[in-house]
């Protein structure tokens, strides 16, 4: 199985949240930051890349607080998200067009990835409202 990682960023009772470019399968979508674990990576190592490739930002793992399994065309994965605390919200964005720190109840709203979606009634019932 292939796995992914997603970042959980929370501040002042929101999360980050990060605009795709459009193209792509998920082009438009938004997203917990994160992508694909390489190798013989661990998914900790992988959000840091992660966020440092696609943001532009340090960061440091903490928990992680939330799994899902989804499919991709054929390919099977499994999303772990961690909660991260950033040592700079200064964003080079490479990957996304926007980021935005959203109220937790307004996340249900966006169009968000099908795979991050999954996620969702673990992180509301940690951060959030009950589902």
């Amino acid at each position: 199985m292939n796995r992914s990682v997603a970042a959980i960023v929370v501040r002042c009772g929101t999360v980050l949240l990060a605009r795709r470019k459009p193209g792509g399968a998920i082009g438009g979508c938004w997203e917990f930051p994160g992508g694909k674990v390489d190798g013989a990576e661990t998914a900790p190592q992988a959000v840091r890349r992660e966020l440092h490739e696609e943001l532009g930002v340090r960061c440091h793992v903490d928990a992680e607080v939330a799994r899902a399994a989804f499919q991709n065309g054929p390919e099977h994965y499994l999303l772990q998200a961690y909660e991260v605390t950033l040592c700079s919200a200064r964003f080079r964005l490479s990957e996304h067009e926007t980021v935005r720190w959203t109220p937790w109840s307004e996340v249900e709203t966006l169009d968000l990835a099908d795979s991050d979606r999954a996620l969702l009634p673990q992180l509301l019932t940690r951060y959030g409202r009950q589902p």
